[in-house]
């Protein structure tokens, strides 16, 4: 499965776990909103049965309070007779109101038995205090219908009987505190109402706000997820195949620096070394097919060669020394010794040096140099000269080799000078102490800067009659040296006078030789002679 579908499903998961999230909280307001409904369904009931309550005890007020002021009792009650004139009858005022004393009481003990909501609503002590109150009315009335002396007129009871005047008060205060209890009753069903819709908007807006992060989240979770993963994997997957077609020049963007970056940087390393591990076996491959040759073609060559030398050897011997023919053959001599030299620089190209290191004062080594090439460069009619005020007193170098190098240069830059031209050998100390460079500048047309690595190949030139050997020879040794060779314009070489044209070739080398590095186990230069300057 790719990452693409991995991911995908890990959403899809994401997706499935909100979406149950959602429903499960869709359920719990349904069933909250039920829940608060419920209650609030049953209020219609609660306040009919208080309307009934409420108007018996208020019949019952009636009643007390017109017999205490002489209303007619046919006026009494609404199944009372007609009006007449006479005295009233106590038994059915009394009989009236325990009628509608027991009414209240059913209905109060309905709403406490059979309507849940309604001690909700009117809470548990409001209920016994309104049943409180009612049994002490019911009671104070039936003492005060007790009281009444059988042959007392009934027309005129007793006004200012404490007993009367409780009860009143106590039905007055009923009626009231019944009053009060539905308006508490609505009052709370409209704060329930108002904080159910209150809630139900809240989970609302929270749901919605939780959906819409959660969309969020999984569209950036995507974007993102893409970007740092999915696109740097189709770019490995991309330079994996380049590479692997023979692409070594392919790189991968390095974003950050997180797994994926850092995988991208050893990948782009591995392509590097593939690249100098595919030169470096192309460049063994050629220079074993190029010694081969050679090999042949030296074997090939000397055969003829040494017959050649023995004859004219043979027939020098033969003549007198003051004939013509003899310094003929004399010139014949060198000419094959020149020969059997330069078949076997051919072949020294295509085998390692074994050098020979050993410490060397420079300055009269670089004398003996510039003194030995000094007829060459008059004959060219170019001046050479040495700059080592600056130089090194000692280093450890292989002098045969390293001399072969700089002669090849020097040649090189007599060669390439114009007429009345200078060819300059400097040396110097290198910026951190512990190698030395030496250079030679001409003034000559210059090396174009698309060729300064190839001139260094073995048989590379650019003379009309060179063979492409001398500067390989060079950079051979200064390989073997643990050095490096570099050719720049004199504007690179920062000189502060530079003439108009030119190259120089500078070589950096280091002051004391990897052999005697690796026996001693130290680094930089021996016995002090970081500062020793000559001059």
């Amino acid at each position: 499965m790719s990452l693409r579908r991995k991911f995908l499903v890990l959403i899809a998961l994401l997706a499935v776990t909100v979406s149950v999230n959602a429903a499960a909280a869709v359920w719990a307001i349904v069933h909250y909103q039920q829940a608060i409904a419920q209650p609030l369904s049953s209020l219609q009931l609660v306040l009919e049965n208080f309307q009934i309550v409420k108007r018996s005890l208020g019949e019952q007020h009636n009643i007390l309070a017109r017999l205490a002021t002489g209303v007619p009792t046919a006026a009494i009650g609404p199944d009372a007779a007609p009006a007449h004139e006479g005295p009233p009858d106590l038994d059915s005022i009394r009989a009236l109101q325990r009628r509608l004393h027991q009414q209240a009481d059913t209905r109060l003990a309905f709403l406490e038995h059979e309507v849940p909501a309604y001690k909700l609503f009117a809470g548990i002590g409001t209920t016994a205090n309104i049943r409180h109150r009612m049994d002490h009315a019911h009671a104070t009335i039936d003492a005060w219908f007790e009281s009444l002396p059988p042959e007392s007129p009934a027309a005129q009871p007793d006004q200012s009987s404490p007993q009367l005047k409780v009860a009143l008060t106590d039905l007055f205060l009923l009626h009231e505190l019944i009053e009060l209890t539905e308006g508490r009753i609505l009052q709370s069903a409209r704060v329930t109402m108002d904080f159910g819709a209150l809630v139900k908007r809240s989970v609302v807006l929270i749901i919605s706000i939780s959906l819409l992060a959660v969309a969020t989240s999984g569209f950036l979770a995507f974007r993102l997820i893409t970007r740092w993963v999915l696109v740097p994997v189709a770019q490995l997957r991309t330079a994996a195949a380049r590479i692997g077609a023979g692409d070594f020049e392919h790189r991968v963007p390095v974003l950050g620096s997180d797994e994926i970056a850092m995988l991208s940087a050893e990948v782009n390393h591995m392509a590097s070394m593939v690249k100098a591990l595919h030169a470096e076996r192309l460049e063994r491959e050629r220079l074993a097919a190029i010694g081969q040759m050679v090999r042949r073609i030296s074997h090939n060559l000397r055969n003829p060669l040494a017959g050649i030398r023995s004859l004219a050897e043979l027939s020098r011997n033969e003549l007198p020394p003051q004939s013509e023919t003899r310094e003929l053959q004399e010139r014949i001599l060198v000419t094959v010794d020149r020969f059997e030299s330069w078949l076997q620089q051919l072949l020294n190209v295509t085998k390692p040096l074994a050098l020979a290191p050993r410490p060397v004062e420079l300055q009269p080594w670089l004398d003996g140099i510039v003194e030995a090439l000094a007829p060459a460069a008059q004959a060219q009619s170019v001046t050479l000269r040495a700059e080592t005020s600056h130089a090194p007193h000692t280093v450890e170098i292989d002098a045969d080799h390293l001399e072969q190098a700089l002669t090849a240069l020097i040649v090189n830059a007599i060669e390439a000078s114009p007429s009345h031209g200078e060819v300059v050998l400097a040396c110097e100390n290198g910026h951190d102490g512990q190698t030395w460079q030496v250079s030679v500048s001409d003034q000559g047309p210059g090396v174009p800067k698309e060729l300064h690595q190839d001139i260094f190949r073995p048989y590379f030139t650019t003379k009309p009659k060179g063979n492409g050997i001398g500067l390989a020879t060079v950079r051979q040794v200064v390989d073997q040296h643990g050095g490096q060779i570099a050719v720049h314009t004199p504007s690179e070489h920062g000189n502060s006078q530079p003439p108009a044209a030119g190259s120089v070739f500078v070589l950096t080398l280091p002051r004391v030789s990897h052999a005697t590095l690796a026996s001693t186990g130290q680094y930089g230069d021996r016995g002090g002679h970081d500062s020793d300057h000559r001059g």
